[in-house]
């Protein structure tokens, strides 16, 4: 690209990887005209610091994208997970109604397969290498982006900018976003896996070891990926010998399967201080998606799925306006931003669940409402379901929280204390 402006785009997006490239592709399906940049140069580009999990709530969009049944043939895993807890397991997909699967899918396959899928819409303008620095305004509205590319510079115009540019968004700082941030009372440490016996097949095994946490899970490319989020007071082991730390951790896990050093495939990565941030989401004539509007606490492994979310409700909130107007008029702004008002809208759903993400990210034990919970899923398939349900976010934080909820829990569970006593007694 010269340092020429750029024919006019509809939207441009900053951010190739899963968020921009799931909305440039639904932008696109509405016959709109997308610039996609990203500062990478590669198309093969991918993110290494992740769980590689894609939660149930994000499945529907996989398929909207026409990605699912290409990942599958790639090796995606389809998988529920089974959770150990000091109260005993929970097993979802023991009851006759097993809940919707999630999937395991490597980044480095997931990333460069939408990036392509993007890349083949004619209407879609992959750039790659382009480092975007700041906004373009125009009548006092945002009208697109400029940067560098190869040491050139370049500039951009459309009526809709797109931030989907991660945790540091480059987007969200130009425009002065507010946002609230919450330090991180855990650590977390992530391993590829080649050649370790998987004890339950294609399930996922999480433990929840009240504060700890550890995840295993089955990924394509026959790679399981081994990931632990201990409290920070345990991070001094892990400073010293990360690879002697990380293989005691992961020994230690009951029930798991023994990993040894010649498992470890390339490097253990992770961060000490990953700290959650939600952002106001919209601006004039910009908004933000995925980890450039709230980046999550890890642990839950919801990131990939709220990509997808984010996208799909900015899309569903402003296509439509797009395709109805094409001008650069005032009029058109305003449509713009009133679209972008029901993205907003949209968007806050996720809120109660991210309150209670960044409130246990803290590093904080269970309470007494959360231990009766998780006790009922342990003996009881219904609130097991529920337990699965609310941690994939199918349903909000309220909803599993609610008084209600937590009523039935506690009749559930007395019951079969009783139960269990009545028996102890015969």
């Amino acid at each position: 690209m010269t340092s020429k402006a750029r024919e006019n785009y509809d939207v441009v997006i900053v951010g190739a990887s899963i968020a921009g490239c799931a909305a440039a592709i639904m932008y696109a399906q509405q016959g709109l005209r997308i610039a996609l940049l990203d500062a990478r140069s590669d198309i093969r580009a991918h993110k290494v610091l992740c769980t590689h999990h894609l939660q149930p709530c994000g499945a529907p969009i996989l398929q909207r994208l026409g990605a699912t049944e290409k990942l599958l043939a790639l090796g995606m895993v389809e998988t529920v997970p089974k959770f150990w807890t000091p109260w005993g397991m929970i097993t979802p997909d023991a009851a006759e109604n097993s809940p919707p699967p999630g999937f395991n899918v490597r980044r480095e396959t997931l990333d460069p397969l939408l990036r392509q899928l993007a890349n083949d819409y004619q209407n879609v303008d992959l750039l790659l290498g382009h480092r975007v620095s700041g906004l373009l305004t125009k009548n006092g509205t945002t009208a697109g982006v400029y940067g560098t590319e190869q040491g050139s510079a370049f500039t951009v115009e459309a009526r809709l900018t797109v931030g989907a540019d991660g945790k540091d968004s480059t987007v969200a700082r130009s425009a002065r976003c507010d946002s609230v941030s919450a330090s991180n009372g855990r650590f977390s440490y992530f391993a590829q896996l080649s050649g370790l016996e998987r004890p339950d097949g294609e399930s996922s095994l999480s433990w929840f070891m009240d504060p700890d946490v550890a995840y295993l899970l089955p990924n394509d490319g026959g790679i399981s990926v081994l990931v632990v989020f201990p409290a920070l007071d345990k991070l001094g082991p892990f400073a010293d010998d990360l690879s002697t730390a990380f293989l005691a951790y992961a020994n230690a896990l009951p029930g798991a399967p023994p990993v040894r050093r010649e498992h470890i495939v390339g490097k253990i990565v992770g961060t000490k201080h990953f700290s959650t941030t939600l952002t106001d989401p919209v601006g004039n004539g910009f908004a933000l998606i995925g980890d450039a509007a709230a980046t999550n606490d890890p642990l839950w492994g919801i990131g990939c799925s709220w990509a997808l979310e984010t996208a799909q409700m900015l899309v569903d909130a402003t296509a439509q306006m797009l395709t109805e107007t094409t001008s650069h008029t005032l009029d058109s702004h305003r449509n713009v931003n009133a679209a972008l008002t029901e993205y907003r809208s949209a968007r806050a759903s996720m809120t109660k669940h991210i309150d209670y993400m960044s409130g246990y990210a803290g590093g904080r034990k269970f309470t007494a409402i959360e231990r009766l919970l998780i006790s009922a899923a342990t003996h009881d398939h219904d609130e097991a379901q529920r337990f699965y349900l609310f941690g994939s976010r199918l349903i909000p934080a309220e909803q599993y929280l609610s008084t209600r909820s937590v009523a039935r829990a506690a009749q559930k569970h007395l019951r079969h204390c009783l139960r269990r006593r009545s028996v102890a007694g015969t």
